[in-house]
């Protein structure tokens, strides 16, 4: 699954991409028809990315670094991380 965190406005040169900062958005929240299920990006996960794409399953060389897990950023999940431990 890939989610576009970008602002897109046509100009005279083409299309301008602009990645969202901290300053313009808190979050982005994004929802897949496929999976039925809501997703929830903090702006500070985003790093300035255009787009991030969440895993759904195991690579299959098991690399486990730099993986962004779907389940990580559940919108279900979202109210349990907010309020702590």
């Amino acid at each position: 699954m890939s989610v576009g965190c970008y602002s897109c406005r046509r100009t005279r040169d083409g299309q301008l991409k602009k990645g969202y900062s901290s300053d313009e958005v808190d979050a982005i929240a994004a929802y897949c028809s496929d999976l039925d299920r809501c997703f929830y990006f903090p702006i500070d996960r985003l790093d300035g990315r255009a787009t991030i794409q969440l895993r759904l399953r195991p690579t299959l060389n098991n690399q486990q670094s730099r993986i962004n897990w779907a389940d990580e950023f559940a919108f279900e999940g979202l109210q349990s991380r907010c309020l702590g431990p």
